[in-house]
């Protein structure tokens, strides 16, 4: 059972086409959907998705600030109750807001989210523009987070690429939710480690066991002696190759590193 939530309001229109029905209030004024609105859209072979469309996410200077508080907080309640998470942006902004960035990272880091980015209206690209050269140029700042989350080119108005939608969805729970041996992987690491030893303060880094305690986010746990010399850069770098190794693209992975 997979809830799908989104924090930008261009999700309607996208709802509505793979509903096939009329569910959300599609408007050009932003801040027309205030609650969320779930539906089970999808249903085949014992894989439903259901999905939630929230309210978009602006900031302060476009509406009253109490309206935009409630819309955040009902937002990010949804959010914390999703598995996935479809933020919805359009390509032809001229900057990405920082606000709506900031809150999809943060439900990818904070809340274990896996995310699936959506960029709608490319049916209002200028005539011969190459999309994936204005995606790198508007993603620059978030380059980190751009590179490790799986993205669709779509328009709601031609429903261009609407077929990879469902596709997209699937293969991302499939991430999210694999699961993997913990030997496989502790045999992984063991060797990465042999080939690419880590020093904190003239020590090296060396593991004493792994396991896998939970999926939907993947959560390991390492046993390790020098487990009080774990820094993010040292986390950084096994997360990088365990997302290559094993497929985790736009999954985040959580680690618990103690010497229990």
């Amino acid at each position: 059972f997979i809830i799908a939530d989104t924090l930008i309001i261009d999700l309607s229109s996208i709802v509505n086409i793979i509903a096939e029905e009329e569910i959300s209030i599609i408007s050009d004024v932003a801040g027309t959907t205030r609650e969320a609105i779930s539906k089970a859209l999808y249903t085949e072979d014992n894989f439903t998705i259901t999905i939630s469309d929230t309210a978009g996410v602006r900031k302060s200077r476009s509406v009253e600030d109490r309206i935009e508080e409630l819309m955040v907080s009902n937002t990010m309640r949804t959010v914390q109750k999703s598995h996935l998470v479809l933020m919805v942006i359009d390509i032809n902004d001229d900057a990405l807001l920082d606000q709506d960035i900031t809150l999809a990272i943060k439900a990818f880091e904070d809340f274990g989210k896996a995310i699936l980015i959506i960029w709608n209206k490319l049916d209002l690209l200028p005539k011969n523009s190459d999309p994936l050269k204005i995606i790198k140029e508007k993603t620059a700042k978030y380059k980190h987070f751009f590179d490790i989350v799986p993205q669709i080119l779509f328009s709601a108005k031609t429903k261009r690429n609407k077929e990879k939608l469902i596709p997209e969805i699937k293969a991302l729970w499939a991430r999210y939710s694999q699961r993997i041996d913990s030997k496989e992987v502790y045999l992984y690491i063991k060797e990465l480690l042999s080939q690419k030893s880590l020093f904190k303060i003239q020590q090296k880094l060396q593991i004493q066991s792994l396991h896998i305690i939970k999926t939907s986010p993947p959560t390991f746990v390492i046993r390790s002696r020098q487990y009080a010399l774990f820094g993010s850069s040292e986390v950084n770098f096994l997360t990088n190759h365990l997302r290559k190794q094993f497929d985790f693209k736009g999954v985040p992975i959580i680690w618990k590193i103690n010497n229990d």
